[in-house]
């Protein structure tokens, strides 16, 4: 059976009859099977009159080409039932449906809680992912393991052994494998003494979050290059480090994350989530590790519990203790508790001395206590180090909605300094050719607008103006505003619209905000604007 997300539900009473006998049809909770019209009915012959006009190879290319993508995080929207409404349709598409392996060689099972209530109904579900995993032939397989609601199973009977006896059978054609259940099943994946010549992909995130203390090992697996693991002791999980190109570790200590950087030479894509401080198992390097191939790093850390936003880690202790000469693209998301800093970041690039191409800034902070604000020196002496910089992200969410201060490039200081006709020094982010902003208004028109202006090529200023600045081609603004939605009088919109029409690509909306005493929120008070 299918849920509304598009996953496969397999159930109890399910036996492989159903997809050979049975098609699709929505219902408000689940959909239902339901009885397919005989191969001589009206609704059948037009429903396979294309596809009987093409040759059976041709049409299950068309099939094939249907299937999305299989994706390391799940997505809500990725809809993995595509073979069973293909087959849904008419005896003639179903007919070629079943007898396209590659359909059929990715999975997603998703476990109700009903079926782990009803102990008949667990045969039905086992023989429905053996007929599933048998119609993908020989083919590389990608699964992922995932559940409604960790809270509401009964995750004492769900037959684990069971599952994973059937899917170690096939561990050699795995190509993709997500564990997004209770890692008091894992026990039953036998990594330690099998092998995975085929797997490219592995992620292990429990859903409740419970940290593991079994062993987890996939060593022989000499395609790995993605991983992703969360709430995980290092010494308990083993892998082919030095094989991995994308990274994503979520809840390690500070010690485990540099310890599994040290152990990644190849890294070329990494994300560090909500590090936490621990005991320290392993030693500190003492000198920058030298990441030789890293090209984006995403480092987040606000998906915390607020009862835990004391314990939010500097990005600091990260950073100082990494070099990335080919970074493009870095991204930091600050927590709760602290606000975005500045310096270790500046000091962190300025070691690399990598040619930077997007920054994106997301300041999360909410306290007011600690952490002083960043003064534009500072973000000046970031910037200076820029002038690689194509695209700049900056998003100030704070509890001072409205107000000036804290951590905000957009300043009429700092967009004087971009702008190449005014000033003797030379142009700040001379190759800056995206800005998108959130956050309280901290500019004015009159400044922003020849800026601008400035970068700005029409046909008449190519020769004018200079080669080395670039000329900005989009602007997002979404402005808070504490009491009336902002006003911008006739001849500041009728510049906005020139340079629209000029090519920047200009948006604008308003956000009216306000603050009680727990939490800030946020109410959108006028559409955006796009010029």
């Amino acid at each position: 059976m299918q849920s509304d997300d598009g996953d496969i539900v397999l159930i109890g009473n399910a036996s492989s009859d159903h997809l050979n006998t049975h098609k699709l049809s929505k219902t408000s909770a689940l959909v239902q099977v339901a009885h397919i019209p005989p191969s001589g009915h009206v609704a059948d012959e037009r429903g396979s009159l294309f596809l009987r006009m093409l040759p059976s190879e041709i049409a299950a290319e068309i099939f094939i080409l249907s299937i999305p993508d299989f994706e390391i995080y799940e997505s809500r929207t990725t809809d993995v039932s595509a073979p069973l409404k293909l087959g849904a349709v008419c005896s003639v598409w179903r007919n070629i449906a079943w007898a396209t392996p590659m359909l059929w060689s990715s999975l997603t099972l998703k476990i109700p809680k009903n079926s782990l209530q009803d102990n008949d109904a667990m045969p039905g579900y086992l023989a429905l992912l053996e007929e599933w995993i048998t119609r993908s032939g020989t083919l590389p397989l990608s699964i992922r393991l995932t559940t409604f609601s960790v809270f509401s199973v009964p995750w004492g009977k769900f037959p684990g052994r069971e599952l994973f006896d059937i899917l170690n059978e096939h561990a050699a054609r795995w190509r993709d494998f997500i564990l997004n259940i209770p890692c008091s099943c894992w026990q039953y994946l036998r990594g330690n003494s099998q092998s995975f010549p085929l797997l490219r992909s592995f992620a292990v995130r429990p859903p409740d979050n419970a940290i593991l203390v079994r062993q987890l090992q996939i060593n022989d697996s000499p395609q790995l290059r993605h991983l992703s693991i969360c709430c995980i002791f290092l010494s308990t999980f083993s892998c082919r480090w030095d094989l991995l190109l994308s990274l994503c570790v979520e809840m390690l200590q500070v010690d485990e994350c540099l310890e599994v950087l040290s152990r990644t030479p190849q890294l070329v894509h990494l994300s560090i989530r909500n590090t936490i401080y621990g005991e320290g198992e392993y030693e500190m390097p003492e000198k920058p590790l030298f990441l030789s191939q890293l090209q984006t790093f995403q480092y987040i850390n606000n998906e915390a519990d607020d009862n835990r936003s004391d314990d939010d880690v500097d990005v600091a202790e990260i950073i100082d203790k990494i070099t990335t000469p080919k970074l493009r693209d870095f991204s930091y998301t600050g927590g709760k508790s602290q606000r975005a800093r500045i310096k270790p970041i500046t000091a962190f690039f300025t070691r690399s001395a990598c040619s930077l191409d997007t920054l994106t800034i997301v300041d999360t902070h909410r306290s007011q206590d600690r952490d002083p604000y960043t003064g534009d020196e500072d973000l000046l002496d970031l910037f200076r180090q820029l002038t690689s910089l194509t695209r700049i992200w900056w998003s100030k969410k704070d509890d001072r909605i409205g107000t000036n201060g804290g951590n905000s490039p957009l300043t009429d200081s700092f967009l004087q300094m971009c702008n190449p006709e005014i000033g003797t020094e030379t142009c700040l982010l001379p190759s800056l050719e995206s800005i998108s902003y959130t956050g309280p208004k901290t500019f004015s028109w009159p400044i922003l607008i020849p800026m601008l202006e400035a970068r700005c090529r029409t046909s008449g200023q190519l020769d004018a103006m200079s080669t080395d600045v670039a000329c900005i081609k989009e602007v997002t603004l979404q402005l808070y505003d504490d009491e009336s939605p902002l006003e911008m009088d006739n001849v500041v919109e009728s510049k906005l619209q020139r340079l629209a029409e000029n090519g920047i690509l200009i948006r604008r909306s308003t956000i009216k905000a306000w603050v009680d005493a727990e939490q800030p929120k946020f109410k959108l008070w006028s559409s955006s604007t796009l010029f």
